[in-house]
């Protein structure tokens, strides 16, 4: 007889879903186009209300323009508002910095090749090997080095190789 299976073992019951890490630089980054949407879509909002505000003011001055022509003026001035507000959008929407993104992943990965091909960081017996672009940012973020006092793992062997700040 078999109790305890499936989702009732204790591994199951405490297994939780892993967190995705993200380093400061990239939190950053994220709000930082967080602001740059919002302040691109206020801009594209406020250049709509403007070309609704011309289209309403203007269009019988301006015989040449094209104007679609509507059932009422408040119709045919909305309409103007959405074409002018998806046309700034498409027209403005190079603020955003997608290119940041890659070019920083680009950069991430470039390091990360180079620290793996680096022969200083390598040992006759363990060789260096990156396994996630973003250590090079994890090494920077050191806060706590934890040592060995009592010499239960190294024997009373400690030394002091060297640190680099």
């Amino acid at each position: 007889m078999v109790i305890y299976s499936g989702h009732d073992t204790k591994i199951m019951q405490n297994k939780s879903n892993m967190r995705h890490k993200i380093t400061s630089c990239e939190k950053s980054l994220n709000s930082f186009t967080l602001y740059i949407m919002v302040f691109n879509l206020t801009v594209i909002l406020g250049l709509a209300i403007m070309g609704g505000y011309f289209f309403e003011e203007e269009r019988r001055f301006h015989w040449y323009i094209f104007w679609p022509q509507q059932e009422s003026d408040s119709d045919s001035i909305m309409l103007y508002s959405t074409i002018r507000f998806f046309s700034y959008f498409i027209l403005l929407n190079t603020i955003i910095p997608i290119s940041l993104l890659i070019s920083l992943d680009m950069a991430k990965f470039f390091q990360s090749t180079m620290m793996s091909h680096d022969a200083k960081m390598n040992h006759p017996d363990l060789p260096f090997r990156v396994q996630n672009t973003l250590v090079n940012e994890d090494l920077g973020a050191v806060q706590y080095v934890f040592s060995d006092k009592t010499g239960t793992l190294t024997d009373n062997s400690m030394e002091f190789k060297r640190c680099t700040i």
